[in-house]
């Protein structure tokens, strides 16, 4: 196709869904990129959906490529909605497959006629709870659990229960450490070898710890394959096993990944796999300032030593955003780029604003906000999206004469015609509001940014990603919060125990303090 003619193309590639949309020419470089394996950093409000529909209208209708060929991963039903809308009903490719990392590892086995179902989260609770009921009538088991774990989760309150004759149900410890726990385990390590190096060089106490694990593994394991159950892990890693690279059973040629600072080894491992089956081409993009899921088993690194994993490959920048301003950037990139161990981006903006970022500070955080809603509704934007770091963060609205909810809406009762949403800063990545407001901006355990601790069992899990700043997921985390905004971002921040994060904003010329 002639440069003319390509240049016609990309500029009315989107006329059926969004005549004013227009590729830039950071877009445009991707979809025309042919290298085996692509890294796209793609930043906040750059347009990252766009460009993944994009690249697939590029390869079918341009090179030709089969709309069967091509395959789109994400990590969540959410994520692959947003794509499976754009690329399937957009622009009515019905047959490109985009699918979540654990619906292709059920198509894998499923091809390849493994029969299975998948365990849920109450059953895996009542596993654990069977292990723990079984074996805590034990004196030496007993004693040595409450030695390893009962000052944090509690287990001697659980066991009066037991000795009355009541039920325990060690939903504490099993909710908050023991599923985590070995679901980052099976996503990350190799769980038998894992066990037996810390029996061997840990100490007394935390050899006893890993033991405890390890027999509840093997028990949970156990029932498992006596339910013929298998849980999300084992879907991505049984597939990466059984995957078939005969053209039948794989028929792809192309692999585009969303999100891929989320990756985990486990399904970085089905990716290499899959890498090698068909000469596959594949494009990664995502963001590693926008890293925001560790604690479920995300490994960053990954996504920042791509080139290194796939060594042959490229990598492309896509630097202009459409959600924040110039100054907001300026301001957001200041703050992440603290951490040097992540990769630099240029990122720009055709708006300009001037203080983007105000902030308040408060006695009374309920009456601030208020105030806060008082100085939007003057500019007359619409969508107001308040942020926690927790979902608890938002309890205090309801307390408030200033706040209610009503039809399941959450209203300021001197302005009910506000549209306002609460969400956690997790549950708001991938969006974008007129104006947004995060709340609690304290320095507290349970504050922003969080403190709390791990159990020292999941740090030793996590010791390969260690970064040169203190809180680095925490950071990212403020960043993705400061650019859901399309024009001002307003922090309400107690007048006692500020957040450290407040304190690097000072010297932020695009900064107001109130």
């Amino acid at each position: 196709m002639e440069k003319d003619s390509l240049t016609f193309y990309f500029d009315h590639m989107f006329d059926s869904v969004d005549p004013l949309i227009v590729l830039d020419e950071c877009q445009r470089d991707v979809l025309l990129d042919n290298s085996k394996y692509l890294l796209v950093l793609a930043g906040a409000g750059s347009g990252k959906t766009t460009t993944m529909a994009a690249k697939v209208k590029y390869l079918i209708e341009i090179k030709k490529v089969l709309e069967k060929e091509i395959l789109v991963l994400s990590f969540t039903r959410k994520a692959t909605e947003e794509i499976r809308k754009r690329i399937q009903e957009d622009f009515g490719f019905s047959n490109v497959s985009v699918w979540t990392f654990h619906k292709l590892g059920y198509q894998i086995l499923k091809k390849n006629k493994k029969s299975f179902s998948v365990i849920t989260d109450p059953e895996k609770q009542k596993i654990f709870c069977e292990f723990l009921k079984e074996n805590i009538k034990d004196p030496f088991f007993r004693n040595k659990l409450f030695l390893c774990f009962n000052k944090k989760y509690r287990l001697k309150e659980e066991y009066q229960k037991f000795k009355k004759g009541e039920e325990p149900v060690f939903s504490f410890f099993i909710l908050k450490f023991l599923l985590p726990f070995f679901s980052y385990l099976k996503g990350n390590k190799d769980p038998i070898s894992t066990f037996s190096f810390y029996q061997k060089h840990t100490r007394f106490k935390e050899k006893l710890k890993w033991k405890i694990l390890n027999d509840c593994f093997l028990f949970y394991q156990k029932k498992l394959t006596q339910l013929k159950k298998i849980d999300f892990e084992d879907m991505i890693s049984l597939a990466d096993q059984t995957l078939s690279c005969q053209k039948e059973s794989f028929p792809y040629r192309y692999l585009i990944i969303d999100e891929y600072q989320d990756i985990s080894y486990q399904r970085f491992l089905l990716v290499k796999k899959l890498s090698e089956c068909n000469d596959l081409k594949i494009m990664a993009v995502g963001d590693d300032f926008q890293a925001i899921f560790g604690f479920s088993g995300s490994q960053v690194s990954l996504f920042m030593d791509f080139l290194k994993y796939f060594p042959s490959g490229k990598l492309l920048t896509i630097h202009e955003t459409y959600r924040n301003s110039q100054e907001l950037i300026d301001v957001a990139s200041h703050f992440i780029l603290k951490n040097t161990k992540q990769l630099e981006k240029n990122l720009y903006s055709k708006k300009h604003l001037n203080y983007p970022v105000q902030i308040f500070f408060y006695k009374n955080q309920a009456e601030k906000l208020h105030q806060v809603i008082k100085i939007i509704k003057k500019n007359r934007k619409k969508s107001i999206l308040l942020m926690g770091r927790y979902q608890e963060d938002c309890k205090f609205l309801l307390e408030s004469s200033f706040f209610a909810m009503r039809n399941n809406r959450l209203i300021c009762t001197l302005y009910p015609e506000s549209d306002l949403t609460f969400l956690t800063i997790h549950s708001a990545k991938g969006l974008g509001f007129e104006e947004c407001i995060l709340l609690n901006l304290e320095d507290t355990i349970y504050g922003f940014p969080s403190k709390i601790q791990d159990e020292k069992m999941m740090k030793r899990l996590k010791e390969t990603q260690k970064e040169p700043i203190k809180y680095p997921e925490e950071r990212r985390l403020f960043y993705v919060a400061l650019t859901r905004t399309k024009h001002h971002i307003y922090l309400l921040v107690p007048k006692k125990n500020p957040s450290s994060f407040i304190n690097e904003l000072k010297k932020e010329s695009q900064v107001l303090f109130h």
